[in-house]
């Protein structure tokens, strides 16, 4: 070392003193250099933490918006094939009661004529035994028979 070779001793610790104050200067700057470069890596990762958090929360929004997409949509799925099974039946109950009515009009005239059959039995017997009766005060001819042909008219008579 220089400073040992120095014979005058203010001069060597003059020496030290100034080659201290360049170490202690150095270290400093060296603290600084580290301090900054520290700095630097937390204001980095501090911004890689926000982007990441905010990266994550338009995930979180877009997954949000699509959930919510999906079940619209399965929402509107579901209210079609609802509509589409309640028309189907509401056209089943049409249907049915158009078979009905149908069944009912054929009841009501097989009816109908069954009445009307009736009642032309009734008149046919009437006539007849009316005929029977003017028949036997008038003694003009024989009663007429029950059992007569089905071509027989009560007007020919008259």
């Amino acid at each position: 070392m220089a400073v040992r070779a120095l014979k005058d001793i203010n001069q060597a610790e003059q020496l030290l003193i100034v080659r201290r104050k360049k170490r202690i200067k150095k270290q400093q700057e060296i603290a600084a250099q580290n301090s900054q470069m520290q700095a630097q890596v937390a204001q980095q990762s501090a911004m890689a933490a926000s982007q990441a958090k905010q990266q994550e929360m338009q995930m979180k929004a877009q997954l949000e918006a699509q959930k919510i997409q999906l079940e619209t949509q399965s929402e509107i799925a579901v209210a079609q094939a609802k509509h589409q099974m309640e028309k189907e039946l509401e056209q089943m109950r049409i249907m049915g009661r158009n078979a009905n009515m149908g069944n009912d009009q054929v009841f009501r005239s097989q009816l109908e004529k069954q009445k009307d059959d009736r009642k032309d039995d009734r008149v046919k017997k009437q006539a007849v035994e009316q005929s029977k009766l003017i028949a036997q005060r008038k003694g003009e001819r024989g009663a007429l028979q029950e059992d007569q042909p089905s071509g027989f008219d009560i007007t020919q008579l008259l």
